[in-house]
C-alpha cells in the first residue's frame, strides 16, 4: 500500500536565501505562479542563518534574548 503525504505550503511564509560563491541572486523562484521573496537573513528551527553563514546574526539574537528575559 502506497500512502501519499500532501504538504501545503504558505506562500507568503515562504522565502529564498542563497549561500555560496558565484550565485545568480537575479535567478526567480516559484511557488504556483507566485514570486518568492529572497531575503539575506533567515531564521530555521531557531537558528539564523546569514549569506555569509557566519552565524553574527544568530549570536547577537541569542545575547539580546538574554538581556531581555531579566
Amino acid at each position: 500500500m502506497v500512502r501519499q503525504v500532501v504538504v501545503k505550503l504558505n506562500k507568503n511564509k515562504c522565502k529564498i536565501a542563497f549561500y555560496g560563491r558565484d550565485v545568480n541572486y537575479e535567478y526567480k523562484y516559484y511557488l504556483s505562479s507566485t514570486i518568492l521573496e529572497s531575503v539575506d537573513v533567515i531564521k530555521d528551527l531557531v537558528v539564523v542563518f546569514d549569506s555569509e553563514l557566519s552565524f553574527v546574526c544568530h549570536c547577537k539574537e541569542k545575547i539580546n534574548r538574554g538581556y531581555c528575559q531579566h
